[in-house]
């Protein structure tokens, strides 16, 4: 190693690492807004929200109060509200709401997708702007 490289590594490598910091504390800023913003519009708390690659977003509910409610319906709504409100959505490709089951027995937790409903953003992209010409032309 040069004498050169040898106090250019840790400055490189710092540099690194607060770049990877930096970006991921705005990720998770916006997710945990997301998150509180969620759960206050539809009464039921979102469990898990998590991206994949930065460009899937996830929203999982477990062992939440569903009874009486079209799944289908509400999914629709909050990946919508989604899209409103989360503030990298311009980044993401999908927005899936899954609703499921949470047990414990013991040290073992077991987990079951009761539903999932995946949306594309470019699909929530064209019926917000029809919703916007829609409320425009009336």
């Amino acid at each position: 190693m040069t004498r050169a490289f040898r106090w250019q590594f840790p400055l490189l490598a710092s540099l690194l690492v607060a770049m990877v910091v930096l970006f991921g504390c705005g990720q998770f800023k916006s997710m945990g807004k997301l998150q509180r913003a969620v759960s206050k519009e539809f009464g039921i708390t979102v469990t898990t929200i998590r991206t994949t690659n930065g460009v899937h977003l996830q929203l999982i509910f477990e062992n939440a109060d569903l009874k009486g409610r079209d799944l289908s319906k509400l999914s629709s709504e909050i990946a919508e509200f989604t899209r409103d409100n989360y503030d990298d959505f311009d980044k993401l490709e999908t927005v899936s709401v899954i609703f499921g089951t949470k047990s414990q027995y013991g040290p073992v937790n077991v987990k079951s997708t009761d539903a999932k409903y995946s949306f594309s953003a470019s699909e929530l992209s064209k019926d917000k702007n029809k919703n916007q010409n829609r409320r425009h032309s009336e």
